[in-house]
Parts: C-alpha cells; structure tokens; sequence
C-alpha cells in the first residue's frame, strides 16, 4: 500500500499521504505549506511548497525534499542512511551504559 501511495501524482492524492500524519506532525507540515506554498499563499490549489516526494529506499517511508536532480537525491538518502546508523549506534552506546549502571 506504501508503495503504490508513493507513486500517485494527483495533489489531492498527494495530500492523503499528509492526512495520515497526526497530531503535531500533521499541524507542522501544514503550517509549513501554508506558510511557503505559492498556492496556497494565493488561496489557490497548492503546489507543496516546490516540495516533491520520493520513497526512501531503507524503509518504504514517504520524504519530502527541494532536491530535483537524481544524484543529489541519492547523495541526500546516503548521508541520511550514514546519520541513522550513526545515532543507532549512540543509542545503543547510552543503553548499554544504563545497563551497566543498573547491574551494579
């Protein structure tokens, strides 16, 4: 289903995708569009603040990006993928810490 939400190109489906974030989310995306969205500024149909979505390649999940050019779209995914597994490791390093302390 992630999939094939990724590949629709109408707006109206495009904003589905956005319907699905609750809460907070949801809020600071809008207020992002309305706030940057040439359309939306002018009270017409949005142009997503020139956002495009792409699917991330790891886990399925939609990402919202100004990048167009293929390349840097790949290099974007690759030193976020790098970030994630940096702050996995972090993570894992301050729980192992907590176990330690608590075995004591």
């Amino acid at each position: 289903e992630t999939v094939e939400l990724l590949k629709q190109e109408s707006s109206v489906k495009v904003f589905s995708v956005a319907e699905g974030l609750g809460g907070a989310s949801l809020r600071y995306f809008m207020d992002f569009l309305n706030e940057n969205d040439p359309g939306l500024k002018d009270g017409k149909p949005g142009h997503f603040a020139g956002l495009q979505r792409i699917g991330d390649p790891e886990d399925g999940a939609a990402l919202w990006t100004a990048l167009t050019d293929q390349s840097d779209i790949e290099n974007a995914l690759k030193e976020r993928a790098k970030q994630r597994e940096e702050e996995q490791l972090k993570q894992n390093e301050h729980f192992k810490k907590i176990e330690n302390r608590d075995s004591r």
